[in-house]
């Protein structure tokens, strides 16, 4: 098999698209996670019966708009600092501290998002999802679910917006 097939041929019985082109498939014995829909590359499968739970969390935020901030206000110092002349440093020192201050302010309120997480033992894979496909998400993690309980006979954690550790 080349690197873009999938595994022997299943029925699909639902597929969720996240966000960034991410994509989830539910097969009758097994989940598949993709990568971008253009590449058509399969990036992950877990067999259903490995499951253990599924959950709806937040995203972690991108930390690099804190770190761009936090030097940029550095640079600002930096640059008031060196200038040979005071309103060269001056002007160039405030330009600098502005963007800086954009960078906080963006990191401050922009949400981190959403994600779809499958735990699978102490694996836990998913896919960034859109805030307004949640009710879709939580579908698809209902039917995971129901497909994996037809396969195995104890149940798996419920799905929940919070974390959700592996079952005993």
């Amino acid at each position: 098999m080349d690197s873009t097939s999938t595994l022997p041929v299943q029925e699909v019985s639902r597929s969720l698209a996240g966000s960034d082109g991410h994509q989830l498939t539910l097969f009758t014995d097994r989940v598949e996670f993709h990568g971008q829909t253009s590449a058509g590359s399969r990036w992950g499968s877990v067999p259903l019966t490995a499951i253990t739970g599924v959950a709806i969390e937040s995203r972690a935020r991108d930390r690099g708009l804190l770190v761009w901030g936090i030097l940029g206000l550095i640079a600002a110092f930096g640059v008031w600092r060196v200038a040979s002349n005071p309103n060269v440093g001056l002007l160039g020192s405030l330009s600098v501290a502005a963007i800086s201050g954009v960078l906080l302010v963006q990191y401050h309120f922009r949400q981190p998002g959403l994600q779809i997480v499958i735990h699978a033992g102490t694996l836990a894979r998913g896919i960034p999802i859109n805030t307004s496909d949640v009710a879709a998400a939580r579908e698809f993690a209902m039917a995971l679910l129901s497909a994996r309980e037809s396969l195995v006979n104890r149940p798996a954690a419920p799905v929940s917006r919070l974390p959700r550790y592996p079952i005993a």
